[in-house]
């Protein structure tokens, strides 16, 4: 059984490749998915990269087609430079403050891979998340299930959520983890109520994505009457969830140490329907593939702080792409 409908996988197998932007998406907890393609009228949809103000968003329906675009990363992150990377982030943080969001690259070569299917599964297996496939020559193709909303801003009204804190077992929620997501909930309500908002948090629970659990708090918003949203989303992102705290801080030393380029991971990307609403989601659990090529490279990360530990956070990053190369393997069997 599939979650695409025919048609649409039809198309899709006619625009993988044939250089023209578009975007494939389905809200959580939707099965209706809808396309947005190049020059067509409807929701407008944006990828916005890492660390890009929402001004440097790519739009679907307005970027150019082509056929260039840049190679996806083949170099899969070391356990040696991740455990590096990871010990002197946590060794320049206190054990009161401060975080540092470090990722991998994990990359595979599956030429024989049916990437429409391999979409069809990501869809069908994650309902509950903001699932996409995407395109556009200036990013290469893509697509992910991500549990993380940025902004939903509906008129005055702005929803959003703390995701922070990971665990893989039935453990208690240890201190590391409970800090971590102390952090990213005070940063956006604070961010907010900075913005003239009136701001509710709620009550913090568990949200389940695969074979990890995510600290979860809602946070909703009534925003002043002249809120610039553009410049709202700004200050919000990147999160301490995908970032860290000091922000600047953490945005130094992901670029000192990170061997990878981040390019569309950890940035958001953006709806917006006829009506004025914008849902903008955190471009997290994905991958950046080449349908020629056959090259794939999953991007999974944590946060670092003074006391995260190289095994636990490696072994948290593996868990949270393990899915994902599922799907490309999965999708590999399908096509034999």
């Amino acid at each position: 059984m599939t979650a695409l409908p025919a048609h649409i996988i039809g198309r899709l197998r006619g625009l993988l490749g044939s250089g023209t932007p578009f975007a494939l998406y389905a809200h959580p907890g939707s099965a209706e998915v809808s396309l947005a393609e190049h020059g067509a009228e409807g929701a407008r949809v944006a990828l916005c990269p890492w660390a890009t103000p929402r001004a440097g968003a790519i739009d679907i329906a307005s970027s150019p087609a082509g056929d260039a675009i840049a190679a996806v990363w083949s170099r899969s992150t070391t356990p040696e430079s991740h455990a590096a990377a990871v010990t002197a982030v946590a060794a320049s943080h206190t054990a009161e403050s401060g975080k540092t969001v470090i990722s991998r690259a994990i990359c595979r070569h599956a030429p024989h891979t049916d990437w429409v299917a391999a979409a069809d599964l990501l869809f069908g297996r994650n309902p509950d998340t903001f699932r996409y496939l995407a395109y556009t020559p200036a990013t290469g193709a893509w697509m992910g299930a991500t549990p993380e909303l940025l902004a939903d801003i509906d008129g005055r009204r702005l929803h959003t959520m703390a995701l922070a804190g990971t665990r893989t077992d039935s453990s208690p929620w240890d201190e590391k983890n409970l800090r971590e997501h102390a952090m990213v909930t005070d940063f956006i309500a604070d961010t907010l109520r900075y913005a003239g908002a009136r701001v509710s948090v709620g009550r913090r629970s568990t949200l389940r994505w695969g074979a990890v659990e995510h600290l979860h708090t809602p946070v909703e918003a009534t925003l002043a009457a002249a809120t610039d949203t553009a410049a709202l989303l700004d200050a919000l992102s990147p999160t301490p969830a995908v970032a860290g705290l000091p922000r600047d801080k953490a945005l130094g030393q992901i670029e000192a140490l990170e061997e990878h380029p981040r390019r569309l991971y950890a940035g958001y990307i953006e709806v917006a329907d006829p009506d004025g609403r914008r849902r903008c989601y955190v471009n997290l659990r994905c991958m950046n593939f080449d349908p020629a090529t056959g090259d794939a490279c999953i991007y999974a990360g944590g946060g670092i702080t003074a006391l995260s530990e190289p095994a636990a956070e490696w072994d948290e990053a593996s868990a949270k792409a393990r899915p994902l190369l599922q799907i490309i393997d999965d999708a590999h069997l399908s096509c034999r």
